[in-house]
């Protein structure tokens, strides 16, 4: 097996040697199965291997989240009954909790979407490759999320209670597997619905954040990037996401698969804001916040016009992830699993400034560029995870939600 990437995954030495790519790099990649059989074949072994059945779907993972901070939550996922279990819901609770369409274009009938995400930790060796950090892969088919259905049923929410105006999307790379004719149909479809939100309720002050992910198909990534990127007030990311955006506003965008360095300098990540901001500032791009999350950090951007202080919504995202880590009773084997990521002794800004790096401080501000501000947070890291799956998700989640607009 000789680890490299395959356009199209049809069987399993195909997967297993794009598996191996990417573990072998550390980066984060999701795949759309291009054959059904293989799928199949994965799903036929699942009961005679060690798994979890977890909660997936950046939606759904965006509304547990939301509930535990206490917020009111409207979600348009799937509505299975795995995912009722899972996300606190009763029909006599919904009112106060939770507010999830049962009926219509919910998709609650049907075919369930299913990923698989193969898990491993940092240290892990596999037909000789080892994991420079802890990652996943995602694996999926999905016969209701690929449809992008579940947008028609948030805007009749919208309609219903006209009051929301903190909007979270994500999933885009489902619709890989659409014809580009017809994915593009339904982006433009989204286009219309967010313009006219935001036209029909200006007093509200309406702000979307979407999320991104591993794309495989660069068509379509042109086609997400015009149609949500461009529209979006806030973006999440990880490194990988982040020179993606960057290489296609540049021009320098020619092969979508290719990883990038899992573990880049801080420095680097911070030079790379810096481009984004001005970038989007010269496309007329309504970014106006980004919260990245590259290897032992957060970073989130923000433009001061647009944003109150950002201090809290960072904080709250690093107390976020702690519920990802293995647990044990062993205090000692406990301790052992945490560690903070080795740091530099500074970083230098994009204007000049020099952060001198606290060993007992977590936590810097700076600016990159006039009227933007950043925090950087740096956070425990554990060495065994329960699972990395959705991770990105949470710590955008959470900062979305306490990071108030002006």
């Amino acid at each position: 097996m000789t680890p490299q990437i395959h356009e199209k995954i049809t069987d399993l030495k195909e997967f297993t040697e794009t598996f191996l790519y990417y573990f072998s790099q550390g980066v984060n990649a999701e795949r759309v199965a291009d054959s059904k059989e293989i799928f199949e074949l994965f799903l036929s072994k699942l009961p005679q291997i060690e798994h979890t059945d977890e909660l997936g779907g950046h939606s759904s993972v965006f509304a547990h989240v939301g509930q535990k901070e206490g917020c009111k939550v409207y979600i348009a996922a799937q509505g299975s009954d795995f995912y009722k279990r899972t996300i606190p819901y009763s029909e006599e609770r919904s009112e106060k909790y939770l507010k999830w369409p049962t009926k219509g274009d919910s998709d609650s009938q049907g075919d369930l979407d299913t990923h698989f995400v193969f898990e491993y930790n940092e240290g892990d060796v596999i037909l000789g490759y080892k994991a420079p950090r802890s990652n996943r892969l995602y694996f999926v088919t999905d016969p209701n999320g690929a449809n992008f259905k579940q947008m028609d049923s948030y805007h009749q929410h919208l309609t219903s209670y006209p009051g929301i105006t903190r909007h979270m999307f994500g999933g885009y790379q489902l619709m890989q597997k659409l014809p580009l004719p017809e994915a593009e149909t339904r982006l433009m479809q989204m286009e219309q619905n967010w313009l006219a939100l935001k036209s029909k309720y200006p007093q509200e002050d309406h702000r979307i954040h979407v999320e991104f992910a591993h794309f495989s198909n660069l068509e379509f990534f042109k086609l997400f990037e015009k149609y949500a990127v461009r529209h979006a007030d806030s973006v999440g990311m990880n490194e990988q996401e982040l020179v993606m955006l960057l290489d296609m506003w540049e021009g320098k965008l020619d092969d979508i698969l290719v990883a990038h360095d899992s573990k880049p300098t801080l420095s680097n990540t911070i030079d790379q804001l810096a481009r984004l901001f001005k970038l989007a500032k010269q496309r007329n791009s309504s970014i106006s916040r980004v919260h990245t999350h590259p290897y032992g950090s957060f970073i989130l951007c923000y433009s001061e016009s647009h944003w109150h202080d950002g201090h809290d919504a960072i904080i709250k995202s690093a107390l976020s992830t702690p519920k990802y880590c293995m647990m044990t009773e062993d205090l000692s084997m406990h301790v052992d699993n945490y560690d903070i990521p080795e740091r530099p002794s500074h970083i230098r800004t994009p204007l000049g400034e020099v952060i001198q790096i606290d060993r007992l401080n977590l936590t810097y501000q700076f600016k990159i560029d006039q009227g933007v501000k950043c925090y950087l947070q740096f956070f425990m890291k554990c060495r065994q995870m329960v699972k990395t799956a959705g991770m990105g998700d949470t710590i955008s989640s959470t900062g979305f939600i306490y990071h108030l607009p002006k």
